[in-house]
């Protein structure tokens, strides 16, 4: 029995690597929710949610409104990755990335600031998500 509820997801981009994602956190339910899915590639994030669960966002911004959505799991491509975790930190959510950033030194500063400031988790590495966590990331 769990003192918490399950942390509730959202996956961003659908490509090669979010099927390993999608397999790890459907084998801890009391952990995590999948609430749903975004990829520009709308057929990607259909099969997504078709294996994983949770339903198909239209846009990335209604990632970001969504209330229910307490982490981005940021699985996009390379080029991406800072603007939208930097999207999820302003929304207000916490952001795991897969891949470190490599654009822009200056986006990368901005995030963690942010991060900083407004006490939001931001793991940037798979390795470092739901690892010796007993809540992974704090309400």
């Amino acid at each position: 029995m769990s003192d918490f509820e399950p942390l509730r997801v959202a996956v961003i981009g659908c490509g090669n690597i979010s099927g390993a994602y999608g397999s790890s956190l459907k084998t801890k339910p009391e952990l995590v929710q999948i609430i749903g899915a975004f990829d520009i590639m709308t057929d990607q994030a259909k099969a997504f949610v078709n294996n994983y669960g949770g339903h198909v966002y239209e846009k990335l911004e209604d990632v970001m409104a969504d209330p229910e959505v307490e982490l981005v799991i940021n699985l996009t491509s390379h080029h991406a990755h800072a603007e939208v975790s930097f999207m999820a930190l302003v929304a207000g959510k916490h952001a795991h990335s897969e891949n470190l950033w490599q654009q822009s030194v200056k986006m990368v500063r901005n995030c963690l600031n942010w991060q900083r400031n407004i006490k939001l988790d931001y793991p940037a590495h798979h390795s470092h998500f739901l690892v010796n966590h007993s809540r992974p990331f704090g309400r």
